[in-house]
């Protein structure tokens, strides 16, 4: 509604098909006409840039594709106006960055939080990402799971100085955001706005995270939303296929397990407000909090920013660690669970087992490669064109490995039309025993590793995605210059480590196969 009220009514949505029901052959022929033409073009070209002294030289010019109509004569190059800029004010990759030393800074602050500061001046923005490690969800008590992320969402709808208005008044007024959520692993933070809104950001973070008010209309807001949310789950088919598929692999007390529906509405349905306080009070403390800062500061006065709104944070000097206990081991045949759903025209179908990776693993990236050739690659890889473009059995269908500070699931998901998920089965089956015995070739091997660095530049275009990688390297103790060597370790990988792998991680015939849907097939005898 809110969005047809901008379009300048709103009730658009009323008499939209009505409307759209009217349009005739010659209606769009009139408007191909009037709007299709030469002058309303913009034609974009990409013509990528090699270094003079890399492998072969600079590269060649790259002529017009033949039959291309040529643009108007007005051009406007990015690489041009960025390069006409003083220098200090050009956009630079951190990559590109990186190879002149310019790595982050990081420090310690007395009160145990790890602040990593890292300067990108090309526009005047700025990023924070942050992680508090001793209030993920691993922390739940058993009878109340769902309590740390509860807790951490409640955190941004009022402190005791200022209310969920009087925040998003500020926010909105600078164009920025300040979010606190709940993970398995830890609380998340995150802040985006103006850089010369940085001292705000800090500002209403540091009020959110240190004094609460978990004021209880906004506590029962959140419950009805919460509530509201599990009830629309519970015919949602990919939903139901995670939450089975997770508690197929692990059980109940693990923090990788999930919390079935009905489980999750009762625990909200219970919690208190006294709840929600004890927690906090039990695990949110500067100790083990980190913050990563990307964008257009001077690193010293971003540190010194922080001291001014976290320095004074009383550390707790008992804070539980986190510790992912080991996954069980995968050595029993395929449990198959059928999840029956009725009126759905997609079947969501879930397989896999226990990776035996953390991401600390020295397999880390090996295994990374191995999953891109699988089904990492989408399309490219060797589910995608098996399963999706040749046989055409699945809307799409992708694996993952997640391997964090605990052993994730590898795991591959597709959706079909319920008459072809046995046979989706069956070749992902195959597709997966063939690599398992076979490998992969050294040229799947060379284009996975390609693709992996070459798309690293474009994570790191925005500096919140900087600030997120900065993260990653702390939470997961990869190093300061993690960043710069990400992309090594990815060359490193050679085709007998793939083919290692395939053997060591993946394992067909274990593991748990989930069938989510409206589905009558050759599996449906399964609970």
């Amino acid at each position: 509604m809110g969005e047809n009220a901008m379009r300048g009514d709103w009730r658009y949505g009323e008499y939209y098909l009505q409307n759209l029901r009217k349009v005739t052959p010659a209606d769009v022929q009139r408007v191909a006409q009037k709007y299709l033409v030469e002058r309303n073009r913009t034609v974009g070209y990409f013509e990528p840039i090699r270094a003079a002294n890399a492998p072969g030289g600079a590269a060649p010019a790259i002529p017009a594709p033949a039959g291309v109509v040529a643009p108007n004569p007005v051009k406007m190059h990015l690489r041009d106006y960025h390069m006409s800029r003083p220098a200090a004010a050009r956009p630079a990759s951190l990559l590109a960055a990186s190879a002149k030393g310019a790595l982050p800074t990081k420090v310690v602050l007395d009160n145990g939080i790890t602040v990593v500061v890292q300067e990108n001046h090309a526009t005047p923005t700025v990023s924070i990402s942050g992680a508090l490690m001793s209030a993920g969800s691993v922390f739940d008590p058993q009878d109340k799971r769902g309590l740390a992320g509860f807790t951490a969402a409640q955190l941004s709808r009022g402190t005791q100085s200022r209310s969920l208005l009087d925040i998003a008044k500020i926010l909105e007024g600078g164009g920025s955001s300040v979010s606190i959520g709940g993970g398995d692993e830890y609380a998340s933070l995150g802040a985006h706005g103006l850089s010369k809104n940085f001292d705000t950001l800090l500002d209403v973070l540091s009020d959110e995270l240190r004094h609460p008010a978990f004021p209880a209309d906004e506590l029962e807001k959140a419950r009805r939303q919460s509530l509201a949310g599990v009830s629309s789950s519970a015919s949602n088919t990919g939903v139901l296929a995670g939450i089975a598929f997770r508690n197929a692999l692990y059980p109940k007390t693990h923090p990788y397990s999930a919390e079935p529906l009905d489980e999750q509405a009762s625990v909200l349905k219970a919690l208190t407000r006294d709840d929600l306080v004890n927690f906090y009070s039990a695990h949110y403390a500067p100790d083990q909090l980190i913050l990563t800062i990307v964008g257009d500061v001077d690193t010293q006065t971003a540190i010194a920013q922080v001291k001014k709104y976290f320095g004074d944070w009383a550390k707790k000097g008992n804070l539980p660690a986190v510790a992912i206990p080991p996954a069980p081991p995968v050595d029993g045949p395929l449990q198959t669970i059928v999840i029956p759903v009725p009126d759905k025209a997609q079947v969501d179908v879930r397989y896999g087992f226990p990776s035996g990776l953390r991401r600390s693993s020295p397999d880390f990236y090996t295994a990374n490669v191995l999953n891109f050739i699988l089904g990492g690659g989408t399309l490219s890889s060797r589910l995608g064109l098996s399963v999706r473009d040749r046989l055409g059995l699945v809307y799409g269908i992708t694996s993952s490995e997640e391997a964090r500070l605990g052993e994730g699931p590898f795991s591959v998901r597709y959706g079909s039309n319920p008459a072809n998920v046995d046979q989706a089965a069956e070749e992902m089956f195959r597709q997966i025993q063939l690599i398992h015995d076979s490998g992969v070739t050294k040229q799947e091997t060379a284009d996975a590793i390609s693709y992996l660095t070459g798309s690293y530049a474009v994570t790191l275009s925005t500096n919140g995605a900087v600030a997120g990688q900065l993260l990653t390297a702390q939470v997961y103790s990869l190093g300061l210059d993690y960043v710069q060597k990400r992309n090594d370790y990815y060359r490193a990988v050679t085709v007998d480590d793939v083919n290692a792998a395939a053997k060591k991680y993946l394992k067909p015939g274990t593991g748990a196969l989930v069938i989510s849907g409206t589905y009558t097939g050759k599996y449906a005898s399964a609970k």
